[in-house]
Parts: structure tokens; C-alpha cells; sequence
């Protein structure tokens, strides 16, 4: 039986040298190299095609998010992270952009770590290289959508969201009418009824496909163009005013700024709601190549806002709500 080829990446000798002991004990697992930055470890996965790397994050020059970031283009390689307690937002952003699991590092209780490493060393080696290719070009190119309400809009959201799949390769603002403090229950009720992981959003936050995020009352959310690691992104700006359409948060602003920098990746879906907010944002989306709905009067509490768009031939397609997520699903495959 072929054994487990693995790659360890750390900038300590002492951690190397434990980490060989400790995998050399299992019969599967055989360490094929060793590297102690992230340059390195980028060379050693093209030289050698371990079958699982273990790296840590916290290193030097090209750190291991970014050496992840350049396996996962290069040469898709099932990583596992080893990581420290204190360093849990660097560990999911890790596992977001690729890595398939991690191992916290314990000092102080070695056997533990052994046996986790290991187990996780031969499950890692059981993953599709091809699924990890796929997932790195999903969340390179996946869509933005923005979904506004007011009017209506809470229990509009409540039949719309539920129907998209957790897998769906786009991440959805949405901005709803609503005072402070009531976006947060929003998005909390919201999260217990939908596949896709719903929250309210922060400032300087990353935006990735598979999650919504739900503009706080008080705030305008835009979207701003970002690198990481030297890959674009797309990061959350929340500021205070001035108000827009006489509403903070306005769907305009977040449509206009997401139509700016997403351009045909953005799609706009404007619902129930009283007065025209949308509308201009929606035809900003439209005239960036982007793709844009507007709720069918037959399903609206309120017909105001979709109205105005038609009106301002900002509406790609007018559709019933109960339609709405089905032809979402196809815009973004």
C-alpha cells in the first residue's frame, strides 16, 4: 500500500523536527520534505506533489495564507492548517480560501496534536483535488447579488432566501428598511430558516460566496474592490449618512457602489417597498452589464419601488417572488 506523502511547512526547526516524529509513527504517513517559509513551501509542492501539506500561518516574508493562496492556483493540494488559539479569524479565513481542516497547536499536550494530525492527515488525503481547483475558481468568480425592501420586505425575505441552496456561488446584500438594532434580530431569524449562513455585516469585512449579509439599520453598506494576498476581493465599508431617498440604509447606494466595482458580476433584485430607493441603483447595475429583477406586482405588498425601476427601464426581468430564487440560482451558475 502506497504511503501518505506530506509536506511540513514551518518556520521553527523544533516544530519540524517534532512534527516528523510524530507523523513518522503512523505506517501510512511518510514525510516527503520540509519547509520553513512560504516561498519554499510554494517550490516544494510543484518539486515534490505531496498528497497533503501541513502549514502553519504565521511565518515571515510570504506568509502561509498567501503560500496557500498560490498552492491553491498552482498546483491544488489538500492543506491542513496548523494554527494558533489566538488566531481564529487568519484559521477561517485559511479554511475559506482552500485549506481543508486545521490543527490547533498545544505545546503542552504533544500526544493530543499527534493523534489529531494524524487522523487528519488521512482524511485530508482522501480529498478530490479536483473539488479544491473547483472551489478556488467558485469563489474567484462568484457573483454579488444585492436584494432591496422596505415595505413588505421581512416577510418577503423570509419566502425568498429559504429557497436559495447553501452551495450558491454568489454572496447577497440586503438592505431592508429598518431602524438599528432590529437588522441584527433580522439576520439572526433569518439565519435559523436558511441553507445559506445569514448575518448582519461588518465594516472591513471580506464578502464570500455562500453567506448573506444584511446592511445595519443607521448605515449605508458599500462595497469597495480589495487584494489579498495579491487576489481581488471585495471588502464592506459601512458609513453614517448622509441619508439618501430620505433612508439610511439606502438600496441605491449599495446597488450603485456594488454596479461600480462587481460590474457584470452584479445583480440586482428590488422588491416590495414604498417610494422609489432602488430604482436608480437598479439601473446602475443594468448599465454595468449586470443583471437586474424587479417583484411582479401580483406578489408586492406594496408595488412602489419595483414600479419606479420598470418605469426607469431598469428591469431586466419582473417576476413573482416565488420565481425569484430559481432564476437567481441560474443568473449565478
Amino acid at each position: 500500500m502506497s504511503r501518505i506523502k506530506v509536506l511540513l511547512v514551518d518556520d521553527s526547526a523544533l516544530m519540524r523536527r517534532m512534527l516528523t516524529d510524530i507523523l513518522s509513527e503512523a505506517d501510512d504517513i511518510k514525510v516527503v520534505g520540509t519547509a520553513e517559509s512560504g516561498e519554499e513551501a510554494v517550490e516544494k509542492v510543484l518539486e515534490l506533489s505531496p498528497d497533503v501539506v501541513i502549514l502553519d500561518i504565521l511565518m515571515p516574508g510570504m506568509g502561509g495564507l498567501a503560500a496557500l493562496n498560490e498552492i491553491m492556483k498552482r498546483k491544488p493540494t489538500p492543506v491542513i492548517v496548523f494554527s494558533s488559539y489566538d488566531k481564529p479569524e487568519i484559521t477561517l479565513e485559511s479554511l475559506e480560501k482552500g485549506a481543508v481542516d486545521f490543527v490547533f497547536k498545544h505545546m503542552g499536550d504533544m500526544e493530543r496534536v499527534a493523534r489529531e494530525l494524524i487522523e487528519k492527515v488521512r482524511v485530508a488525503a482522501s480529498v478530490d483535488v479536483r473539488r479544491l481547483r473547483e472551489k478556488k475558481v467558485h469563489e474567484k468568480e462568484f457573483k454579488i447579488v444585492v436584494i432591496g425592501a422596505s415595505t413588505g420586505g421581512p416577510r418577503a425575505l423570509n419566502e425568498l432566501l429559504p429557497e436559495l441552496p447553501r452551495d450558491l456561488p454568489a454572496a447577497i446584500l440586503v438592505v431592508q428598511h429598518m431602524p438599528a438594532n432590529f437588522t441584527a434580530s433580522l439576520a439572526r431569524r433569518l439565519n435559523r430558516v436558511c441553507a445559506l449562513e445569514v448575518k448582519e455585516a461588518e465594516d472591513g469585512e471580506v464578502v464570500m460566496p455562500g453567506r448573506v449579509y444584511i446592511a445595519p439599520g443607521g448605515y449605508h453598506l458599500l462595497i469597495e474592490k480589495s487584494q489579498i494576498n495579491g487576489s481581488e476581493a471585495f471588502s464592506i465599508r459601512l458609513v453614517k449618512g448622509p441619508r439618501r431617498n430620505n433612508v439610511i440604509p439606502s438600496i441605491d447606494v449599495t446597488m450603485e457602489s456594488v454596479a461600480k466595482a462587481a460590474r457584470s458580476r452584479a445583480i440586482g433584485v428590488l422588491l416590495t417597498g414604498m417610494g422609489s430607493d432602488g430604482a436608480a441603483g437598479l439601473k446602475a447595475i443594468k448599465e454595468a452589464g449586470g443583471f437586474t429583477i424587479a417583484e411582479d406586482p401580483s406578489t408586492c405588498i406594496v408595488y412602489g419601488m419595483p414600479k419606479a425601476a420598470r418605469e426607469m427601464g431598469a428591469v431586466s426581468k419582473t417576476l413573482p417572488l416565488y420565481i425569484i430564487p430559481k432564476e437567481l440560482s441560474r443568473q449565478v451558475a
